[in-house]
């Protein structure tokens, strides 16, 4: 890490090295009860996000983690991943991607020659009807 203090000030991190490959510091609670917020430090990445408890009949979003506070340091937690749903793969952002879904609007667009066919089949006008 550069341009800050020295890693021997974290409580739970020694010598610069987490102890284990995925931790996460617990931030303050998040207004409206929707969680706390944290840093997680995983393969050496820093990441920004919240916990929040899972509430049956409310669906999932992101992984689902088990979080082992330190005896030296409750707020630094070992991660355990529970569950990682497939369309939360972790992958690199995409930020020129134009086909990225958060730079488009709408339902995708479909436009295969069957669809064409299709589309001119029940929409083209008839001989002899009105129009």
């Amino acid at each position: 890490m550069t341009g800050g203090g020295d890693s021997d000030d974290l409580p739970g991190v020694s010598g610069g090295e987490p102890q284990g490959d995925d931790v996460v510091v617990l931030g303050s609670e998040l207004p409206g009860g929707r969680g706390v917020g944290v840093v997680r430090l995983r393969e050496g990445n820093v990441e920004l996000g919240r916990v929040q408890p899972m509430e049956e009949g409310k669906p999932i979003v992101g992984e689902v983690v088990k979080l082992t506070p330190r005896a030296d340091s409750p707020r630094i937690c070992d991660v355990e991943v529970q569950y990682t749903p497939k369309h939360a793969a972790r992958r690199p952002p995409a930020t020129s991607d134009p086909a990225s879904p958060r730079e488009r609007s709408g339902p995708p667009q479909v436009a295969t020659d069957d669809y064409r066919r299709n589309w001119d089949l029940i929409w083209a006008q008839k001989k002899g009807l009105p129009s």
